[in-house]
């Protein structure tokens, strides 16, 4: 029998209970996991002055009861977050004022320039940052030098691996749905995946397991020869891939499919992203290239290019997984309760400098085999 009970972190919630005292600040997906989530720690008496919303993976409903319950959220465009000195200010403001040590938790790798700007400087500092993708992680490895306080990710961890099959998964039936609600099926057709990481091997492996033909790009030669060996056909250029693909999904963390790379497109492609930035596709060069633009559902635009091409892009761009629920609720459960315990070790001041620290691995088995128990 399968229990809709209201609350759904039950493992994060026990995770809680060992934690010392903290305060967070966060850049978090304003959605309803995240909601329960900010709610148990002000239960359990932890202090979350602010959070962050990420701007296309927030809800204004979730927003407006986040915000009744004491917390502040701000919400900016990445411009914003990554062009002024809003974060570090912050900081800063928050280190004067928190009542426990601060705790920074990061979904992206936003924190990390504001913390090196802290340490030249020689600002006071919080206790750590906690990063929970791995487009924040790469961005950490790249500045860990730079930045004087712990950091700790679990964007290589199996728990977080778990999630991206849910990601995967859900980008694969919003991009077939969006489909079905112009008349479209995406049985039969070519599926062009471009980024073979944690979460675009999910998307093929989904796509496949929908009876389409799956075709993998990535920069990695290396993630090239795993798409391989999982059965996927590889292609060895993005001009490749774009010109042998009925549809394109990314999901890189990047700016994968540029306007160049729409020209080797046959006509009436269709493009979506898998990636929360909304920075996979350069929608903008597409908008101001294109000679109209029609609206063919709430969810599908299709753009007339110059040469009377017709590419059509999903969702303005933005993460099609969000359409439906990127991840559930109970599975995000595991990952919730991850952040806190890696949290628990920043506050401890026991993680070495300069390093990409993990929660342990024996952490890590403590907690699956909980929620397996919840389950």
């Amino acid at each position: 029998m399968i229990s809709f009970q209201k609350t759904k972190l039950r493992v994060t919630k026990q995770s809680l209970s060992q934690s010392p005292k903290m305060t967070i600040v966060a850049i978090l997906h304003a959605l309803t996991d995240t909601e329960e989530f900010l709610s148990h720690l002000l239960n359990m008496g932890h202090e979350v002055p602010v959070i962050f919303a990420k701007p296309f993976s927030k809800k204004p409903d979730v927003i407006a009861r986040i915000e009744r319950s004491g917390i502040r959220v701000e919400q900016l465009d990445y411009e914003t977050l990554e062009g002024t000195s809003i974060l570090s200010e912050t900081i800063t403001q928050q280190l004067k004022q928190a009542s426990y040590p601060l705790v920074l938790i990061d979904v992206g790798g936003y924190f990390a320039q504001p913390l090196i700007e802290l340490a030249k400087q020689k600002k006071q500092l919080p206790s750590g940052v906690l990063e929970v993708t791995t487009f924040g992680h790469n961005k950490y490895a790249e500045a860990k030098d730079q930045i004087k306080v712990p950091i700790l990710s679990i964007a290589r961890s199996e728990i977080k691996d778990v999630e991206a099959t849910f990601v995967g998964e859900s980008a694969w039936l919003a991009t077939d749905s969006i489909l079905r609600q112009v008349g479209v099926s995406a049985f039969g057709k070519k599926v062009g995946i471009v980024g073979y990481g944690m979460i675009g091997r999910r998307v093929a492996a989904a796509a496949k397991a929908n009876g389409v033909h799956t075709l993998v790009y990535d920069t990695n030669a290396l993630k090239l020869l795993e798409a391989r060996s999982h059965k996927h056909e590889i292609a060895l250029t993005m001009p490749q891939l774009m010109a042998q693909s009925d549809i394109v999904i990314s999901a890189t963390g990047t700016q994968a499919i540029s306007l160049a790379d729409v020209s080797d497109a046959p006509d009436g492609i269709v493009l979506a992203s898998a990636g929360s930035k909304a920075n996979e596709i350069d929608i903008k060069g597409i908008r101001k290239r294109a000679k109209e633009s029609d609206h063919l559902s709430s969810q599908l635009t299709s753009y007339t290019m110059p040469s009377g091409k017709k590419v059509l892009v999903m969702r303005n761009a933005e993460a099609v997984n969000f359409l439906i629920g990127s991840c559930p609720d109970e599975t995000m459960d595991l990952v919730f309760a991850e952040q806190l315990e890696g949290c628990k070790r920043l506050v401890e001041n026991s993680l070495s400098l300069h390093v990409l620290n993990e929660v342990p691995d024996s952490v890590r088995q403590r907690i699956a085999k909980a929620w397996l128990t919840h389950q």
